[in-house]
Parts: structure tokens; C-alpha cells; sequence
């Protein structure tokens, strides 16, 4: 039977999510590139954005449309 990840206890996931600079910044270090302050400083200048996921069908039951935002909005 397959091991159960921590993520199937939860319905509703919140929290940070990388960009791809991130990533590129970790490659680069682990690659040697970059030294241990090099990365630190790249990482504190990224910003970062939260993101909000739905893991179950129990998730998804309370999504409800509302409507839509015209374009010129955003």
C-alpha cells in the first residue's frame, strides 16, 4: 500500500511559493556557483507570494463564482 503524504491531511493548503528565481538561486548554490552569503543575499531581495491550494473535493464543494473582475481592474 502507498505511503499516505503529509498533504492528504489537509483540505486547504496556505502559505509561500517560490518563483523560479528561488529555484535558480538554490541550483546555483548547490552547483558552487554561488557561496553561502551570495545566495542569502539573493534570496532576501526575492519576493515572495502566498498561494492558497485546494487538496479535496471537500476543497473544491465551497468554491463558489461570485462573478468577474473586468481587466482594467487588476
Amino acid at each position: 500500500m502507498p505511503r499516505k503524504h503529509w498533504r492528504d491531511n489537509y483540505d486547504f493548503i496556505f502559505g509561500p511559493v517560490a518563483n523560479d528565481d528561488v529555484y535558480r538561486t538554490f541550483t546555483l548554490y548547490t552547483a558552487g556557483v554561488l557561496t553561502k552569503e551570495q545566495t542569502l543575499e539573493q534570496l532576501k531581495i526575492k519576493k515572495l507570494y502566498n498561494q492558497l491550494v485546494l487538496t479535496t473535493e471537500k476543497a473544491l464543494s465551497y468554491l463558489r463564482f461570485v462573478g468577474t473582475v473586468p481587466e482594467e481592474d487588476f
